[in-house]
């Protein structure tokens, strides 16, 4: 029941995905970014499109094992078997020979041959649809054609990239290379109906970085052979930032996908080469450089760029141009320092090996602080200053104010983790960074839009105490903090980081020394504390009304006790212990104000039959005084109150979003969190104490003869 009342009320910030029972006028916007699913192949991530349906937003179902159920997936990851029995197309016969099946994708299946005219091994990448051959004559629908349109834009962009190839050659061969394009003819009718389309590419190797890396740890190596190996990957990676990102010509480009499933190992030389330009967005000219947003796995996103995926999974960068890839360097270096067994099982049963648990860890955390009302509340008026609620444009604001707010809750905690290894030095840092590369348990369950999967528990290599302490001997965990910087500015370039002493270092000649560190829990989600107190404040709620029952009873059955002698107790108890419930539908400044004032006046009432002496005109002034300042605190605290009824009135019933009905469990939601306005009680118990004290009589003793007079008072 919590988990479902963090997920309402997440949703409820992030109500801009619908199903098919969703209107179509209240479609979220780019909806058509959401529904391709990503596939991974040894030199290519190819995403494909998929058929909206009419009525709405269609979500992959069912749910893409892996990375795509991890709280910050959107788009689905899918690691491709090789191929086997599958030859090169007779048409391309001429041209190349002994064409081996690499991989194989939704719209393609990638092969390793010889190119005749001068026998050099390149790949080649033969585009399908539909289980046959994609050519002019069988590829004709809209999906077929956009798909291939867009890996025709992707060659050239990556011929773009390596027109200054003859400017820095040693970082030129770190990146892909399109030596050819066979769509763009066909699509234009310039090739035979049977010709199939195809790109040639340059072959940079088999396995992909997280693969190789697994396959690495599997052996009994020595730490150096390790540290050596990490060192070289990250060498060939900035080397190939810094041709796209520190280009010679006048224009400059961000990879933005960049992972270590986007960097294949040759096996015989050990290069590394950046691959999958799909995702490549560029900085010059309006005309070559069109201002667009690109899709990024999300756990190799930096900071200033939402990682709520589902609701944003395509995303722009800031400037500096280098700032985006260097931090997922910096991550993917990090998921190489880990043990590999990252607990994400991929179909085939695969792991992927080279995972940076920090930023999934993050991601949680930030969707748990942002389960509240006062997120709720913030996250609507920043829509509602731009669009009427239940408008089209109210979505599309509601999203990008998500998106935002999530921004600063993330940059918030992954600052925090960054500080602990920043002011530390020595053994005390070697832990701090063990605990941000490791640490991927905390006692704490989340309450988070995802369940998160089952992570083996954390375990540190050996190999990674000579990692750290080579880092910390050469400088290098400085350059790697400063590459982790949640602010771009102050990311170094790659050229900058290249000139780290690490790189020149020789292999360490000393196996490192472990250290204990401790890995931090986080906090409970808001959420699942407001349903707690929630429950809490439903209880006395409904002692309240017994209170005030029973007590009603005993005032007028003869009993002769004032209704203020009992409201007053459990008034003052109300009005002290409802500041800790407001605290959930309230700003802190308020809460602190409430706190401060309604706990001692609170305490006050509670002790009115001793504080006031006899029952004389003097002492009744004093119990209405503490009675209604008490009573305005109480009417005061529910005033300033978020009402959770007027923010689920900003999403409509319907609003569905999966197998989630958000728009209904929002107002169940909604109901729920109005047992949490125990001011009002206080301040109900507080008018009863007044009209009790107010209309009941006092004796006065005479100073000559002690006899007693009743008064009277109106």
């Amino acid at each position: 029941m919590a988990r479902t009342a963090a997920v309402a009320v997440f949703l409820s910030l992030l109500a801009a995905a619908a199903s098919s029972e969703i209107p179509s006028e209240l479609v979220p916007p780019d909806h058509e970014s959401l529904q391709h699913l990503t596939f991974l192949e040894v030199l290519h991530v190819e995403q494909g499109l998929a058929e909206p349906k009419a009525s709405g937003l269609r979500m992959p179902s069912p749910p893409v094992p892996g990375l795509v159920n991890l709280a910050i997936q959107g788009p689905g990851l899918i690691l491709q078997a090789l191929m086997g029995g599958v030859e090169l197309p007779g048409a391309l016969d001429s041209k190349y020979e002994d064409g081996t099946a690499l991989g194989s994708g939704t719209f393609g299946i990638t092969f390793l041959a010889t190119r005749k005219s001068d026998h050099q091994k390149v790949a080649v990448k033969v585009f399908k649809y539909g289980g046959v051959w994609a050519s002019p004559g069988t590829c004709t629908k809209l999906e077929c054609i956009a798909h291939l349109k867009m890996s025709a834009s992707e060659c050239l962009d990556t011929q773009r990239i390596h027109q200054a190839d003859s400017l820095d050659q040693e970082a030129s061969d770190h990146v892909v290379k399109c030596l050819f394009d066979g769509i763009t003819p066909g699509l234009e009718g310039g090739t035979s109906q049977s010709q199939p389309y195809y790109i040639e590419l340059s072959f940079a190797g088999r396995d992909d970085v997280d693969k190789w890396w697994g396959k690495r740890l599997t052996k009994s190596l020595a730490d150096e052979a390790y540290v050596q190996d990490v060192k070289s990957v990250a060498k060939g990676v900035y080397l190939g930032l810094r041709f796209m990102g520190e280009s010679k010509t006048a224009v400059h480009y961000v990879h933005a996908d960049l992972k270590p499933q986007n960097m294949v190992v040759n096996e015989d030389t050990g290069q590394v080469v950046i691959v999958d330009m799909g995702t490549v967005l560029c900085d010059g000219d309006g005309q070559t450089c069109a201002k667009k947003t690109s899709g990024t796995t999300p756990i190799f996103r930096p900071p200033e760029v939402s990682h709520l995926s589902l609701f944003q999974p395509q995303v722009g960068w800031q400037k500096p141009v280098w700032s985006f890839d260097v931090h997922s360097a910096a991550l993917s270096i990090l998921g190489m320092a880990t043990d590999g067994k990252s607990g994400l099982v991929m179909p085939g049963g695969e792991t992927l090996s080279a995972v940076p648990v920090i930023t999934y860890m993050l991601s949680n955390g930030v969707q748990n602080s942002m389960a509240n009302w006062p997120t709720v509340r913030r996250v609507v008026e920043c829509a509602e200053a731009e669009a009427q609620p239940n408008t089209q444009p109210y979505f599309n604001a509601l999203l990008r104010c998500t998106n935002e707010e999530s921004i600063v809750h993330y940059k918030k905690l992954f600052e925090e983790r960054l500080a602990q290894v920043r002011d530390a030095s020595g053994d005390a840092r070697k832990a701090a960074l063990a605990s941000l590369v490791h640490c991927r348990t905390s006692k704490t369950s989340p309450a988070a839009l995802y369940a998160m999967p089952a992570l083996p528990e954390t375990h540190v290599p050996k190999f990674f105490w000579t990692l750290v302490d080579d880092w910390m001997k050469t400088g290098f965990d400085e350059v790697l903090l400063k590459a982790l910087s949640t602010e771009p500015k102050d990311r170094p370039k790659p050229s900058a980081i290249l000139e780290a002493q690490w790189f020149a270092a020789d292999a360490p000649q000393v196996s490192g020394t472990e250290v204990e560190f401790t890995c931090p829990d986080y906090p409970l989600a808001p959420a699942r504390m407001q349903y707690m107190a929630g429950i809490i404040a439903g209880v006395l709620a409904l002692v309240s009304c017994c209170v005030c029952c029973l007590g009603t009873c005993v005032t007028c059955c003869g009993h002769q006790i004032p209704a203020w002698k009992w409201a007053t107790v459990w008034g003052g108890f109300m009005t002290m212990v409802s500041p800790f419930f407001a605290r959930f539908l309230i700003e802190n400044v308020f809460f602190w104000t409430w706190l401060l004032l309604m706990v001692p006046l609170g305490l006050a009432m509670m002790s009115l039959n001793w504080l006031a002496g006899d029952e004389d005109e003097k002492s009744k002034r004093k119990r209405l005084t503490i009675i209604t300042l008490a009573t305005a605190a109480g009417i005061g605290c529910s005033m300033t109150m978020e009402d959770p009824m007027k923010l689920a009135a900003k999403i409509p019933m319907v609003l569905t979003f999966g197998p989630v009905q958000v728009g209904a469990m929002i107002w169940m939601w909604a109901l729920f969190a109005n047992s949490l306005r125990c001011c009002v009680w206080a301040g109900a118990f507080g008018l009863v104490s007044a009209v009790s004290v107010m209309t009941g009589k006092a004796r006065a003793q005479t100073d000559s003869t002690g006899s007693t007079v009743e008064l009277g008072y109106v």
